[in-house]
């Protein structure tokens, strides 16, 4: 990825064991060297490691966001209940990074199918913290992308930890549960899948071609 061109790199999935090591350091975010010994550092990239999953904290959203007659139902009760959670959240998570700015995210697999709902649910707490004298002291909401974020972070910070000459491998979400067996596991059923795969995408390609001949005739 980083010969490809690509600057950062977005990780949710390490050794749960690991990850909570690099919560305790602050090391969550590293300048990735994956093959130092042969290269001395040209290859490189700016890795990022989620504090959670790559989803919405659900003990802390989830109900919320997907709740549809959020204004009829007891909304400025529930809107400040879930801003305080939210404030505790985010200043929790803040305790394992180097800087003040939190990358939150929003989303899972999935949400999409109630994406109109979340969002405007989401706006509603963003809306509350930020207009809340509460809240809006110590912390302030609003949507961003990843390279605003990756440059904000590096205006603010500049030290940052390496990892060389290593990967992330074997991967456990907790106790007993290693995900080794996605690589080791059926090599032989995976590698029909891989070939069927390369035919479907070049009969793909050629089907496109000979449709848009017929659209655009000569």
């Amino acid at each position: 990825m980083a010969k490809l061109g690509f600057e950062y790199l977005v990780v949710a999935r390490i050794d749960y064991k690991e990850k909570d090591i690099r919560k305790e350091k602050k090391e969550l975010e590293f300048i990735w060297y994956p093959t130092w010994s042969l290269d001395r550092g040209q290859t490189k990239i700016f890795t990022y490691i989620s504090h959670d999953h790559y989803s919405v904290d659900y003990k802390v959203f989830k109900n919320f966001l997907e709740e549809y007659n959020l204004k009829l139902n007891n909304y400025v009760n529930k809107i400040k209940l879930i801003s305080e959670k939210a404030v505790e959240y985010f200043q929790n998570i803040t305790k394992w990074y180097k800087t003040d700015h939190i990358f939150f995210f929003y989303g899972d697999d999935f949400t999409f199918q109630k994406a109109n709902v979340s969002n405007i649910n989401l706006e509603y707490i963003m809306d509350n913290i930020n207009n809340n004298a509460e809240f809006n002291s110590t912390l302030r909401m609003e949507y961003s992308t990843p390279t605003k974020y990756f440059a904000e972070i590096k205006k603010e910070y500049t030290n940052w930890p390496t990892y060389k000459d290593n990967d992330f491998f074997p991967y456990a979400d907790k106790s007993f549960v290693y995900w080794t067996g996605f690589f080791t596991t059926r090599p032989y059923l995976k590698g029909l899948i891989r070939d069927a795969g390369k035919y479907l995408s070049n009969i793909s390609k050629l089907m496109i071609n000979e449709l848009m001949k017929d659209r655009n005739p000569v």
